[in-house]
Formats: C-alpha cells, sequence, structure tokens
C-alpha cells in the first residue's frame, strides 16, 4: 500500500482531493458558525426577546383593559394578535405579526384610561427592535454566501440563507 502512495500518478490525485475536502469542509463549518451565532444573537439577546417584552406589555395592557370593561372585541383582537406573534415561526413572520399587534395594541391603549406604562414598555421594545443589527448581520452573511469562491462551491454548502426580520 505504501508503495502504491508513493507513486506520483496516485499522490497527486490524492492530495488534490485532501485539499479540496479541507476547504468544503472549512467553508461549512465557517459559514455554519457565522449562521449560528447569528441566529443565536437572533433568539436569544435580540429581536426575539424585544417580542417576548412586547407580548408581555400587550398582555398587561389586555389585563387593564379588561378590568376597565374595555369592549370585547378590542381585547379579544389583541389576544388573537400576540398569539399570533407567539405561533409565528420564521422572522418574516413575525414581522409581520409584530406590526398587526402594534395596531391592535394602540387601538386598545387609546380606549384605556390610567397608567401608560405598558405603552411604554410596548413602545420601548419596538424601537430596540429597530436598532438591532440584526438585518445587517443577516445581509452581509447572504451576500457573503453569493462572492467568489463560495458562489462556485455553494452546492457544497449546507448552510442556508438567513431570513431577515422584515
Amino acid at each position: 500500500m505504501k508503495a502504491v502512495l508513493k507513486k506520483k500518478s496516485v499522490a497527486i490525485p490524492l492530495m488534490v482531493l485532501c485539499i479540496v475536502l479541507a476547504v468544503l469542509v472549512g467553508m461549512n463549518v465557517s459559514f455554519a458558525r457565522q449562521r449560528g451565532e447569528i441566529v443565536q444573537r437572533y433568539y436569544n439577546t435580540g429581536i426575539q426577546q424585544e417580542l417576548d417584552l412586547r407580548i408581555e406589555a400587550a398582555n398587561s395592557l389586555v389585563g387593564l383593559a379588561e378590568g376597565q370593561g374595555v369592549e370585547e372585541s378590542l381585547v379579544q383582537q389583541v389576544k388573537d394578535d400576540i398569539e399570533a406573534l407567539r405561533s409565528a415561526s420564521s422572522p418574516s413572520d413575525q414581522f409581520d405579526a409584530n406590526g398587526v399587534l402594534s395596531g391592535s395594541v394602540t387601538g386598545l391603549a387609546e380606549k384605556t384610561s390610567g397608567d401608560e406604562t405598558f405603552l411604554q414598555e410596548f413602545q420601548t421594545a419596538q424601537q430596540a427592535i429597530q436598532q438591532s443589527d440584526y438585518n445587517r448581520q443577516a445581509e452581509a452573511y447572504n451576500e457573503a454566501r453569493t462572492t467568489f469562491p463560495v458562489s462556485v462551491l455553494r452546492w457544497a454548502l449546507f448552510s442556508g440563507p438567513l431570513e431577515e426580520f422584515r
């Protein structure tokens, strides 16, 4: 076996194969790591955390509105919109559900009187979402997937594109 590997006709193609495999594995590891870090920030310290704060503030506003006897259809609409945001599974679905929830919470807040703390918390979380750099990071990651040499080897890339929060 050693004698066969010492022949140039076997050693050169074997070396080329090893280099190609190393490049493909390295590319996949790099992109998977980068994608994982961006997704982790989205869910653990970024947009998802702020969406959870908005849901919490909206639920508090619902409790206040129910205590004041606000029209049940407005309260139910906010509850439905909260559930829609909770069940949204992708960033774009969450974006859409968040926009709908904003409208219904604003409408409910207009019908309640007293403490505006919940609405302020709701709006502060939205400001944090708007200042998030997730979309920029996702866009840069997706752009890197289209540049050379990755664009040529994309067929071997196992990490898919990132969906933006838009």
